[in-house]
């Protein structure tokens, strides 16, 4: 098992894993998982949060695997309260899901799970009545106590990049499109009727290696990131201007001393390993 220290600094070196880990207790990240999704081909980011509801979470990444939400309307948006999506423009895949109802995460009691208060860019399940969550989402765009009244609400997920990208949601239908005869006809009804909805792209869970590698210049072209990677950037520019400002005060020598830390570490490490080897071959002796 590695230790938490080793966990944390593979997390930290990365703008992804900085977003999965940040007030993650380091011994559970591996139940933590992150979700790219994207809207008009901007993407944010969503972090699963099974210690708020295991069951919604798990159901939501089971959707997702299924690539339900991919190419998803967001049919009722209501600015400053919610956006709800979940009904799939595959017939196939809204049969395959439709019925399937999970248990509620009901805070306290036996469960022992935290009642969280509602904060933007939180998701949680839009139900009808107890253990009736199925595929219904919605993003929550306000802090709010007046949601989470109700067994089925509680939140089981949050945005940590690019909320703001649901401001740019098309709101002026509201509650308009009807939900009974998106199922019954379809999305040829929505976009005759209702031709400026907005659609989510696609959603994915990221891979581990997704999350610990390096970001390239492919991805600051796509600016995501953006804002966590120029932090990076800044950092090392520092650095270089702390080095550069030592070679202009005592000229190259800056390079040998560095050149000679080096050595030294590395015999120091040497004479560590030696010492032990030792150590080990007189035990065994």
């Amino acid at each position: 098992m590695k230790s938490n220290s080793v966990v944390s600094n593979a997390y930290d070196l990365t703008p992804l894993g900085k977003l999965l880990s940040k007030d993650v207790d380091l011994e559970t990240i591996d139940d933590f998982h992150l979700v790219e999704c994207a809207i008009n081909s901007e993407a944010f980011y969503i972090r699963m949060r099974p210690d708020w509801a295991p069951l919604g979470a798990a159901r939501f990444e089971e959707l997702v695997e299924d690539k339900y939400y991919d190419n998803t309307v967001l049919f009722r948006a209501l600015k400053d309260f919610i956006i709800q999506f979940g009904i799939s423009g595959d017939p196939e895949k809204a049969r395959k899901w439709s019925g399937k109802e999970i248990m509620d995460d009901v805070p306290g009691g036996e469960s022992n799970l935290p009642k969280i208060a509602f904060q933007r860019g939180m998701l949680s399940y839009a139900g009808s009545g107890p253990n009736s969550r199925e595929t219904q989402i919605f993003f929550t765009l306000i802090d709010t106590d007046w949601l989470g009244r109700e067994p089925w609400e509680q939140p089981f997920a949050e945005i940590v990049y690019n909320v703001d990208i649901l401001d740019g949601v098309y709101y002026d239908y509201q509650e308009g499109p009807d939900q009974g005869r998106i199922w019954n006809e379809g999305y040829a009804y929505l976009r005759a009727e209702f031709p400026l909805l907005t659609y989510l792209d696609y959603c994915r869970i990221l891979r581990t290696e997704e999350i610990l590698k390096k970001h390239d210049e492919n991805d600051l072209e796509n600016g995501y990131l953006k804002d966590v990677i120029d932090e990076l950037d800044r950092e090392t520019n520092q650095v270089k201007d702390i080095q550069a400002k030592a070679v202009e005060q005592f000229g190259y020598k800056v390079y040998f001393i560095e050149f000679a830390l080096v050595i030294v570490v590395l015999a120091l490490v040497y004479c560590l390993i030696y010492r032990f080897a030792d150590t080990r071959n007189s035990k065994a002796e």
